[in-house]
């Protein structure tokens, strides 16, 4: 009688060879909104979005989908952050015809996702 054993967590057993490897070991981290702001600090990134903006990043990410994996270089390269909606439109094109500030946010909207920050300041998932 052959007694069979499990490889160890983390090996996994080569049926053909009957050899074990090693299989790398994934494992999560669950991140606070202050984790979330330091990443940004260690990557030399902090620069790249105010207090705010990383708040509003961090709560619509996780509320998107909160088993991602956390990474500040993508998170820049994907969002943008504004010091209000003048700021804004001197980056992208809009419909001149708008004159309304509420007509030309909801253009924005209709594009890409807007964060509004309370300061006024905005941050956009960049298109």
């Amino acid at each position: 009688m052959e007694i069979q054993h499990d490889p160890p967590r983390g090996f996994a057993l080569n049926e053909e060879s009957g050899t074990q490897h090693r299989e790398p070991i994934i494992m999560y981290q669950t991140i606070t909104i202050t984790d979330f702001i330091n990443a940004f600090d260690r990557a030399d990134r902090s620069a790249n979005f105010s207090t705010a903006g990383l708040v509003a990043i961090f709560d619509f990410l996780e509320d998107v989908n909160p088993d991602m994996e956390l990474d500040v270089i993508g998170i820049c390269c994907d969002f943008s952050e504004y010091k209000d909606l003048e700021e804004l439109k001197q980056d992208y094109g809009y419909d001149e015809d708008l004159e309304e500030d509420d007509e030309i946010l909801d253009y924005f909207r209709d594009q890409t996702i807007v964060l509004e920050l309370a300061n006024g300041g905005l941050v956009i998932q960049s298109y």
